[in-house]
């Protein structure tokens, strides 16, 4: 359970910490999403990440393929989101929809966060929407995309994770870059590193300082388990997108 300091500090100062690496706050989040959510095991790549800033983030999932948000309220496929957020063992939980939803059924995206966004509320947890990127061969959709996140988070309250738009910046930056799978949809190990800078930034305000050659966490029982390599330029560049994008938008930033 959390401590009654730390929740304060939660809501008072938007995770803000002045402790050392070796007292640091802890920030425990609850992933919920489909495959966009576990392809790479993206909360372990936020989590391995916050190892090298001030507020150590413990991440959790609640995810499975092809899950809708309504499939997450309503605990269809035996998901468990709901009792999961319920049992009060999260400072935050970050919504991700279908990657289509904003496209095909926006207004489905409101109705859902609000319902999360009431739940969330009782139980004293911050909400966040992870705004996901339009696939690679219709970039175009990422305006409907983005519109769709923020008026649900509009009328939320919740706070957007604007990793589609930072995509889209990457993208047209650097079109080189393989962010996507082969199936143009999924992201590859580059594209969950990307998001997971952009979550990192902006749940602590801080980017690594260095890339590591290879990121591990440790599994159930306590061996190592490898994550990803990322290259120096690439490491780079993702930093950079992600401060430039933060940087240029006020109402993004941490």
């Amino acid at each position: 359970m959390r401590h009654f300091i730390l929740v304060t500090l939660f809501l008072l100062i938007g995770f803000t910490n002045n402790n050392s690496a070796q007292d640091k706050d802890t920030l425990t989040i609850l992933f919920v999403g489909n495959s966009y959510t576990y392809f790479n095991n993206l909360h372990q790549v936020v989590e391995v990440l916050s190892d090298s800033t001030e507020i150590k983030i413990v991440a959790d999932h609640s995810t499975y393929p092809g899950a809708h948000l309504s499939d997450h309220y309503y605990s269809y496929k035996g998901i468990k989101t709901v009792d999961k957020i319920k049992s009060g063992d999260y400072d935050a939980v970050i919504l991700q929809d279908f990657s289509m939803q904003g496209v095909y059924a926006p207004d489905s995206i409101d109705y859902y966060v609000s319902r999360f966004a009431k739940i969330s509320k009782e139980c004293g947890v911050k909400l966040y929407l992870f705004e996901t990127w339009a696939r690679e061969i219709v970039p175009q959709y990422q305006e409907e995309i983005t519109s769709a996140y923020s008026k649900a988070a509009l009328n939320s309250g919740a706070e957007i994770l604007p990793v589609g738009r930072i995509w889209k910046l990457a993208r047209e930056i650097n079109p080189n870059l393989e962010f996507f799978r082969t199936d143009g949809t999924h992201p590859s190990p580059l594209g969950t590193f990307l998001t997971a800078m952009t979550m990192l930034y902006k749940f602590t305000g801080e980017l690594p300082a260095n890339r590591v050659p290879d990121y591990f966490t440790t599994d159930y029982r306590g061996n190592n388990f490898y994550l990803m390599s990322v290259g120096e330029l690439e490491f780079e560049f993702c930093k950079r997108i992600v401060q430039q994008f933060y940087n240029s938008n006020e109402n993004n930033k941490p």
